[in-house]
């Protein structure tokens, strides 16, 4: 398969090569600078980030030596190898690290006399300061910009993003006047350049539009229309200007004009008979070419009008309108979601307007009338939303890269069998030789229906991620979870969604947000100072409000969280008001999916054997800290189930590679780091050899998708999620999505690094409950009840020390005890019938 990231790992292969030979023949500084440059310019390219910040880093050694130099060529190297490691920590959101590096360049492009070095890093700062949404450092940034001019004399892209930045700026704080005078500055600095008016006429009618004077707005997107220089400069121009002015005309309030310009926009889309429709007309996959982000805000768009109107004129076809128009959203966000190439194809705010929007006209519907196959819909399309969200945040990682482990000829095939139906909607909908056509579609559509049933069979979770599984949840529940209480949670921009299934019981609730939010947050962060007694007071808060009416203590305990729940432990939730009130882990335990659907889909392990790594056992590799309790732990657990042990260098990145797939538990002792804000750059340490690219000793995110792991249980014993100021649960839940669509049926991993005396304590015990045949959960549950009775410290019984530990995936036991009783009791009926037929023949001699 050839992809864009080929010619890239070609291009870093020569350049090691290259760089191998230069350092062999001692070369000049100058020249292993360059090539340090161009591999860390590379890496980052290619999404390699650490081996970008390695390279970046020992060009940034090499020229230490050179800090008194006056050379030009020296302190452009410098300049650029400052640039790069500022480029490197604004990917990952690592801004404060990144504006030292951007004053760092400045000062250097001040010695160095480079108006231009100058300017771009000043603009350097100022993007920074607006990723930060730091509102004084930005005005007094705009101030002394108009003071000093250090922009004057920069290149024209740079006054262009500069000044498009103020106008994004000012339209989110409302600061009108600074973005008129922005918007004057961009046609001041861009007189007579190519298609410039084209997008300042765009930001003048965004304003206009912010400002509330939408026939301004109307005017300027009218002109567009016939505009040949726009529709070249802008894909699907004609489309995106047609659903504008139906925006437009709809805040004016003339609610005809907007329809008939939705309409209109509509028909690029309709594959047959658009001049059959109208706005009522309901659509479907079958009827509509869905194709790019466009689709997804004319549908958004439709479905929110529709509902405005229905709250206005209580029309009842108003509400199926929505409710249509929503339907169909979800299913073109996952065909979008399959084929995005963007970093992200819908906005977090947007996926929950979308789907909380669709779920309250359930939950309006459910209220009327309690009807079990609109309960399951709802529970189907909450469930399904997880899998958007997944595409959502996979879609910053190429695909390409993602899917290494499907063969390349089904990819092909793929690729092909979708081309094929996309050309025969395109013709459809130009009316080419319509009948022949559809018999032709028709007959595709088997074949790709043939295709996707063997996908489905050969690759389970990819199948599960690209396409709708038509598995019936509620027959999935009756199958796998019927012993469970089932709570599943969708949390929207305003209220939280609850869905239960208790036996018979039905319950879908909507609460409403409002304190919430930050109740979560505080309690979280109190759980992780070992000596705040707040989380006493918010978990009673939180279980009342969330948990109270949904626990069924005499059963286990299935959650399908969302959102800031990810990252909740529920377990440590108070039942009471005082000190006498019982943990929730003491009533009951609690498994966690990703969804609901995941588990039909995880074939269980036909291997055996652990494998335990614990790679800082005693030695820290001068990057993290070493583990003492690792040491014990990982030969602990190894005696307890006779597993193998790999210890400090032993336990490498390439031998955990070598051993998993052909052990059904791996067992990892070792630091490992969850980015809540970029969860592609959560990672898994191992041990690593002295100036060894960090790619060879860390496992990322992506990496996990490639894998074919196929264990039953993976467990991350020493895990630690940053979660910054504000508390997201992205990390957590991708590092799981990533295991389980690498095949592992059941993960174990800790919300935050817990103490590593406490860890060891909690872990040797789960892995001893396993040995006895208890199911996963009620193993996990058992080993915090265990630490609790433990000991009579009140501060070791902080949640702190044992909470972290959650369990998702699948709760089946690792040791059968069925069949080894079986075994035994088999073993012992023979050993009675020998004895019987010894002493019978003892008898007849």
């Amino acid at each position: 398969m050839s992809t864009m990231f080929e010619p890239l790992d070609h291009i870093i292969a020569k350049l090691n090569e290259g760089l191998d030979f230069v350092e062999a023949a001692k070369g000049k500084d100058y020249e292993i600078g360059k090539l340090y440059y161009a591999l860390s310019t590379m890496y980052r390219l290619n999404y390699q980030i650490d081996n970008a910040q390695y390279y970046a880093n020992k060009e940034f050694q090499l020229y230490q030596k050179y800090l008194d130099s006056k050379d030009v060529s020296m302190l452009d190297s410098r300049i650029s190898n400052i640039d790069m490691l500022g480029l490197i920590r604004i990917t990952v959101s690592d801004y404060d690290t990144a504006f030292k590096y951007a004053e760092e360049g400045l000062e250097l492009s001040k010695t160095l006399g480079d108006p231009e070095g100058i300017a771009y890093f000043h603009a350097k700062k100022f993007n920074i300061y607006k990723r930060r949404e730091q509102d004084e450092e930005i005005r007094t940034f705009i101030k002394d910009e108009k003071t000093y001019g250090w922009l004057d004399k920069s290149k024209l892209w740079l006054k262009y993003q500069y000044y498009f930045d103020i106008i994004d700026y000012a339209n989110d704080v409302r600061d009108f006047d600074l973005a008129e005078e922005a918007i004057a500055n961009l046609e001041e600095v861009s007189a007579g350049a190519h298609f410039s008016d084209i997008f300042i006429d765009e930001r003048k009618a965004e304003l206009y539009s912010i400002k509330g004077n939408y026939q301004k707005a109307i005017d300027i997107y009218e002109s567009f229309k016939d505009n040949e220089q726009y529709q070249y400069v802008r894909k699907d121009s004609h489309a995106w200007v047609l659903l504008k002015l139906a925006k437009s005309y709809y805040k004016l309030g003339d609610i005809q004009k907007s329809k008939d310009y939705l309409n209109k926009a509509f028909f690029n889309n309709i594959i047959s008979t658009p001049e059959n429709y109208n706005f009522f007309t309901e659509l479907s996959s079958e009827n509509l070419l869905i194709e790019g982000s466009s689709i997804l805000e004319k549908l958004r768009f439709k479905g929110e009008m529709a509902l405005e109107l229905y709250k206005k004129t209580k029309e009842a076809a108003y509400l199926s309108l929505a409710k249509n128009c929503y339907e169909l959203l979800h299913e073109a966000t996952k065909t979008v979601g399959r084929l995005s190439k963007e970093d992200k194809f819908i906005s977090a705010e947007t996926f929950k307007e979308v789907y909380g929007n669709l779920l309250d006209i359930y939950h309006n519907s459910w209220q009327q009338a309690q009807d079990e196959a609109l309960f399951y819909k709802a529970l189907s399309i909450s469930d399904e939303s997880k899998i958007v969200a997944v595409l959502n945040e996979i879609s910053a990682i190429k695909q390409e890269k993602l899917f290494k482990i499907i063969p390349s000829e089904t990819l092909h095939t793929e690729r092909q069998l979708m081309k094929g139906m996309d050309s025969i909607n395109r013709l459809l909908k130009a009316n080419v030789d319509s009948e022949s056509l559809i018999k032709q579609k028709d007959s595709l559509k088997q074949v790709f229906e043939g295709f996707k049933k063997d996908l489905k069979q050969t690759q389970p979770q990819y199948f599960r991620l690209k396409y709708h599984d038509d598995s019936n949840l509620k027959d999935i529940i009756e199958q796998n979870y019927s012993k469970y209480n089932i709570i599943h949670f969708f949390w929207g921009n305003s209220v939280v969604y609850v869905l239960n299934i208790n036996g018979n019981t039905l319950k879908f609730d909507k609460i409403s947000i409002d304190s919430l939010e930050d109740q979560v947050e505080q309690f979280n962060h109190s759980l992780r100072e070992n000596t705040s007694t707040d989380y006493k007071a918010l978990g009673y808060t939180i279980y009342t409000t969330l948990f109270q009416n949904y626990i069924d203590s005499n059963k286990k305990t299935i959650l399908v969280s969302d959102d800031k729940l990810h990252l909740l432990p529920i377990e440590a939730l108070n039942t009471g008001q005082d000190d006498n009130g019982k943990f929730l882990v003491e009533l009951t335990s609690f498994l966690r999916l990703n969804s609901l659907a995941q588990r039909v889909v995880l074939p269980a392990s036909k291997n055996k054997g652990l494998k335990l790594f614990a790679p800082f056992s005693t030695k820290s590799y001068d990057r993290n800290n070493v583990l003492p309790s690792s040491l014990d732990e990982v030969n602990i657990i190894g005696g307890l189930l006779d597993g193998e042990v790999f210890l400090d260098e032993n336990a490498s990145k390439n031998e955990f590679l070598n051993q998993i797939n052909s052990n059904n538990i791996i067992h990892l002792a070792t630091h490992s780091e969850v980015d809540c804000d970029n969860p592609q750059w959560s990672k898994i340490y191992f041990s690593n050899s002295k100036d060894e690219e960090p790619s060879k000793s860390i496992l990322r995110l992506e990496e996990l998708y490639s894998l074919n792991i196929n264990s039953d249980l993976v467990t991350l014993s020493s895990c630690e999620t940053g979660i910054g100021e504000e508390m997201k649960g992205k990390g957590v839940l991708s590092l799981s999505n990533a295991f389980t669509f690498a095949g592992v049926s059941s993960t174990v991993m800790s919300l935050w690094k817990i103490p590593d005396q406490e860890t060891s304590q909690i872990i040797v015990s789960f892995y001893e409950n396993l040995k006895e045949g208890q199911e996963k959960d009620i193993a996990l549950q058992n080993a915090k009840v265990k630490y609790l009775s433990s000991t009579d410290d009140l501060t070791l019984k902080h949640p702190y020390y044992w909470a972290g530990f959650v369990i998702s995936g699948d709760a089946s036991p690792i040791v059968d005890n069925q069949s080894y009783w079986l075994y035994i009791l088999g073993t012992l009926i023979i050993c009675t019938i020998i004895i019987f037929l010894i002493r019978k023949n003892r008898k007849q001699d």
